[in-house]
């Protein structure tokens, strides 16, 4: 794990702490996580620039990758690709 924070322009304070797996070949494709202990989430407070409609993780392998994400529950998902790579449409 590994804490975080910093003060915001209003001055109030966010801490964080952010933990992943490790010791994996899948590089960024397997998201980290982030505890934002008593923070409000910056998303309370982030000014709305869109919506996401759709997110999916390409990998040449992504059978194992996709038993990664269903052993986190992480329902995303997970392409057969000969590249590796992350799409999101807003």
């Amino acid at each position: 794990m590994v804490p975080g924070g910093r003060v915001k322009p209003d001055g109030r304070r966010l801490d964080w702490v952010c933990w992943g797996l490790r010791e994996h070949s899948f590089g960024s494709l397997v998201p980290f996580f982030i505890d934002w202990r008593e923070s409000e989430h910056p998303a309370m407070s982030a000014p709305r620039a869109g919506r996401l409609t759709a997110f999916a993780v390409h990998s040449p392998q992504a059978a194992d990758l996709r038993e990664i994400f269903h052993a986190l529950d992480l329902d995303i998902a997970v392409v057969d690709s000969e590249i590796a790579r992350v799409v999101a449409t807003l």
